[in-house]
């Protein structure tokens, strides 16, 4: 619906003589002589395909110059303040001309004012502080002539595309040394179960960089490394919000400030199955038998690995067995989605009662998704 709205807005304001009129001396009628020359070249027609063009804002409004002129001297006069083209540095306030703008905030469907955030982030640090005119500005997430809706699955900005977008420059080698950035950490978000479509997410909604770190108040690397347990819950937790009430105060891990990225890890994210307790980097990274033999975890470790195993077990052979179906030629859809839902049951019931500690809670939810994976075995 959206759409067929914007492109009939769109047409009305094309069309309309007081914008974007082709070069006119007709007496009483406002004419905008940028189109005489840039009707048909690439920022033109990419001005036309975006949004701005559909709400009557013209090269001018941008660009500055006096569009009611004719000759080109005239129309691009600097007392006109005409400006062909801008420095990075200059592009945050030429958008926050109308995007920084209280009011224009209101009227739009943002939330918050970009252009403050903006500036209270790493991007603005480095393109103002640090004078870094390869730091990201408004037209390297959102384009220069063809801005759409974030919405637009074709726009940069949409959440189908915002981790591409990221990743041309945090994926680029050559800016590590630049901006002291892991460049691998894209591949590692890629290849993580925010990357990945699995039982944990079988709808593949997926966050974005955007979702944890802002969209135009990014985190600085520096403040993401200090972050405590409480600020890392407030990231993690508008997606995880189970997870995050299971796990409360009076977990033991709360108290010793193990955030979820201890576990799961920040961009390489582990999915949340029982392969985390064998994972040397995870639990014993803190529960070292050599410092402590007698910590708790131990116990509590050995006797959920024992419980999951037959669990586990039960699912590989019911994979197996569905792929000997399909190679014969059947499509068992029926019989693999109570294998889904068992795999589920382990990762979502299991994997939820695990994040309180609660060692009896813990096995009577892997009982449950053993029994739901015998069934789907037989």
């Amino acid at each position: 619906m959206i759409p067929l709205i914007l492109a009939a807005l769109a047409m009305t304001v094309a069309w309309s003589p007081s914008a974007y009129a082709q070069t006119s001396e007709k007496p009483g009628q406002v004419t905008d002589s940028c189109w005489g020359c840039h009707r048909d070249d690439k920022a033109g027609r990419e001005h036309r395909a975006g949004i701005h063009y559909a709400f009557g804002i013209g090269c001018a409004d941008c660009h500055g110059g006096d569009p009611t002129k004719a000759k080109r001297e005239a129309a691009e006069s600097k007392k006109a303040g005409f400006k062909a083209r801008f420095l990075p540095f200059d592009i945050p306030e030429l958008c926050a001309k109308c995007h920084g703008k209280s009011e224009f905030v209101k009227r739009s469907r943002m939330k918050r004012n970009p252009f403050e955030e903006y500036k209270q982030g790493a991007h603005a640090e480095a393109l103002w502080q640090k004078e870094e005119k390869r730091a990201p500005q408004c037209v390297t997430c959102h384009g220069a002539h063809r801005v759409l809706w974030v919405d637009d699955p074709e726009s940069p900005a949409h959440p189908a595309n915002v981790n591409r977008t990221c990743a041309k420059c945090h994926g680029r080698e050559e800016y590590k040394e630049v901006f002291g950035f892991d460049t691998e950490i894209p591949a590692k978000v890629a290849r993580s179960v925010h990357g990945l479509k699995g039982p944990w997410n079988p709808g593949l909604n997926l966050p974005t960089c955007a979702s944890c770190h802002g969209a135009h108040w990014n985190f600085q690397p520096k403040l993401v490394e200090a972050f405590g347990v409480q600020e890392v819950f407030e990231v993690c937790g508008t997606c995880h919000t189970p997870e995050r009430a299971a796990f409360g105060r009076d977990n033991p891990h709360f108290r010793k400030e193990v955030a979820c990225s201890k576990c799961h890890g920040p961009h390489e994210i582990k999915p949340p199955t029982p392969a985390l307790f064998r994972d040397p980097k995870v639990c014993a990274a803190c529960h070292d038998p050599k410092k402590r033999a007698d910590d708790p975890a131990f116990d509590y470790i050995s006797r959920v690995l024992k419980a999951v195993a037959p669990v586990e077990q039960s699912i590989a052979r019911s994979r197996e067995a569905l792929m000997e179906l399909e190679a014969a030629g059947f499509r068992p859809d029926a019989e693999a989605e109570r294998v889904n839902r068992a795999e589920r049951a382990l990762l979502t019931g299991f994997g939820l009662v695990q994040h309180r500690l609660h060692l009896l809670r813990s096995l009577r939810e892997l009982e449950a998704a053993g029994e739901q994976a015998k069934a789907a075995e037989a």
